[in-house]
């Protein structure tokens, strides 16, 4: 388990690691924002769930851009499992930047909800 893991965040390349600092510091301003109650954590965290996910767009397309350079250079009988495997490779950075970014979002627009209540009865 731990070593499929492992294959699937190396198969993302350099982005997978962006995606994860950006990640991290998502989960790091929630946390802040759930310590001080200040909103400003909230948005820090929202605009590093964005670059996240611009992060994994960025290296999906860029990986298929290389996937489709790479079957050019493939005889035509092969081209369409090797277009299958590349694709399946070359969209894991967006995937990675969703499986982390969603949960935290959600988080984010729960602790917005709470915010948004205190200040109503406050």
């Amino acid at each position: 388990m731990c070593s499929e893991f492992f294959e699937f965040y190396q198969n993302g390349g350099l982005f997978n690691h962006f995606v994860t600092i950006s990640l991290g510091f998502a989960a790091a301003s929630l946390w802040f924002a759930r310590r001080t109650n200040q909103p400003r954590w909230l948005a820090t965290c929202e605009r590093a769930l964005v670059a996240g996910l611009c992060f994994g767009i960025l290296g999906t397309v860029l990986g298929l851009a290389d996937v489709g350079q790479a079957i050019r250079s493939v005889p035509p009988e092969q081209a369409a499992a090797l277009t299958a495997v590349g694709n399946g490779i070359a969209i894991i950075p967006l995937a990675w930047s969703l499986m982390g970014g969603i949960p935290l979002w959600v988080l984010a627009c729960v602790g917005r909800h709470r915010q948004a209540r205190a200040q109503v009865t406050a």
